[in-house]
């Protein structure tokens, strides 16, 4: 199933954009020219990583927890940068981009 998003034109580098589909709360983000659809969960304590940092954390495209600076890969949810041990992977979605728009896809 393909659930459209948004245009591909009017998402900005560097932004994060929040969206709610289906009982999945995720983030799409545009950093450094590459699109990621990610899960807006932090692997810590579960804070909403939507009022993260996008930063190059190990050379790797990363969103930084604003609760505890735990920096996750925008390409494959795995942490990047653990400051505390009790930390796992966050989860990466599929998305497809049909007729200019960016939709989450789910099977």
């Amino acid at each position: 199933m393909f659930y459209p998003l948004i245009s591909v034109d009017e998402l900005i580098d560097g932004e994060i954009k929040t969206f709610d589909v289906e009982g999945f709360n995720f983030l799409l983000i545009k950093f450094e020219n590459d699109i990621h659809l990610i899960e807006n969960k932090c692997g810590h304590f579960g804070v909403a990583l939507a009022d993260g940092s996008l930063r190059i954390d190990k050379a790797i495209a990363s969103i930084v927890c604003p609760e505890h600076g735990i920096s996750f890969s925008l390409a494959t949810g795995e942490v990047v940068n653990r400051p505390y041990e009790n930390c796992t992977p966050i989860n990466i979605y599929q998305y497809e981009v049909r007729d200019n728009m960016i939709g989450f896809v789910k099977d």
